[in-house]
């Protein structure tokens, strides 16, 4: 059985919110899922806004308050889009205008031999969207994959945009491969499958690929069993 979810303004979210999946809506075109699984561990799963696409400023202040840290580091993880410049300069154009430390995580323009030490360091890490399959290809290689699952144990605050909202689940529908959705193994974070988007989650209901999963305002979806 999926595990409920409600539509309730932001200025209302603390009290409301238990264990288990609450739906945060913001604005009508700025949604989240959120999953909490226990009081140190926040996973944001984003299908509609986010300053990947637009200005959302309530969206981001709202991740940056789950961090423990007053001026919170932010990491930027932009392996789906093969770390294109204009989400980056979005991000830190974004991400400069408040009390935070942005910086991000390059696997082919400025690669470190380290990741595990930048990440230890930072309170937010949001990965971006683009080609979910070639991201976490490149992600286990070099056992990012591994790093975030020991980052997210310790509390620090995982979220991100299409590719960067799928990748958290068990199982995702992907068009990396083509127009057709298919199937896509993911980190296995949470339980379940997410789709991120409410066209793409019919067709891949309609396809049988997966057991339906609940639509939201903001083109946000994800299922939890």
């Amino acid at each position: 059985m999926a595990a409920p979810c409600y539509g309730v303004p932001l200025s209302r979210f603390t009290s409301q919110v238990g264990g288990g999946s609450v739906f945060v809506s913001l604005r009508r075109d700025e949604s989240a899922f959120y999953v909490r699984q226990k009081m140190k561990k926040h996973i944001i799963s984003i299908g509609g806004g986010g300053f990947q696409n637009e200005r959302a400023p309530a969206l981001d202040r709202y991740m940056l308050g789950l961090c423990s840290r007053e001026k919170p580091r932010v990491c930027c993880i932009p392996t789906a889009s093969g770390e294109w410049s204009d989400f980056l300069i979005r991000f830190y154009s974004t991400f400069t205008q408040y009390e935070c430390t942005p910086c991000h995580l390059s696997f082919f323009r400025s690669p470190i031999s380290d990741y595990r030490s930048l990440l230890a360091d930072c309170d937010l890490a949001y990965v971006m969207g683009g080609n979910t399959r070639a991201m976490l290809a490149v992600w286990r290689e070099w056992g990012l994959d591994r790093i975030l699952r020991e980052r997210y144990e310790q509390g620090t605050v995982l979220a991100g945009n299409s590719a960067g909202a799928i990748c958290w689940f068990d199982q995702g529908h992907t068009d990396s491969n083509g127009p057709v959705l298919s199937p896509l193994s993911c980190l296995g974070f949470l339980p379940g499958s997410c789709s991120p988007q409410r066209a793409a989650l019919s067709q891949s209901a309609s396809s049988g690929l997966f057991r339906s999963a609940p639509g939201r305002r903001g083109d946000a979806a994800a299922r939890r069993p």
